[in-house]
């Protein structure tokens, strides 16, 4: 978390793995559908729309990755918001130690 509220490149760097690994998992899981023994023939279809909507996601996640990139606002904008919760995370692993 504390890389993602940083102003630098690594943040958008583990972002970008982020979407790759995620678009790595729908492709595995696209692979799957034709499969009977992992998707039976009845719900080919249900899985099909939920790829579909993965898909949705993922398109979101690399226009927002570009905007980090490209738009210095924008970038400050999510170090801002992740900064709060980088913090609830630190006090949340303190109390947990205790």
């Amino acid at each position: 978390m504390t890389k993602l509220a940083g102003d630098g490149l690594e943040g958008i760097s583990l972002c970008e793995s982020l979407a790759n690994a995620y678009e790595a998992w729908i492709n595995d899981r696209e692979a799957e559908l034709t499969d009977v023994r992992k998707v039976p023939v009845g719900f080919r279809d249900v899985a099909g729309s939920h790829l579909e909507l993965c898909r949705s996601c993922l398109s979101r996640i690399r226009r927002g990755i570009y905007l980090l990139r490209t738009d210095h606002d924008v970038a400050l904008a999510f170090a801002l918001a992740t900064k709060p919760c980088t913090c609830s995370r630190r006090i949340t692993s303190w109390h947990q130690k205790r």
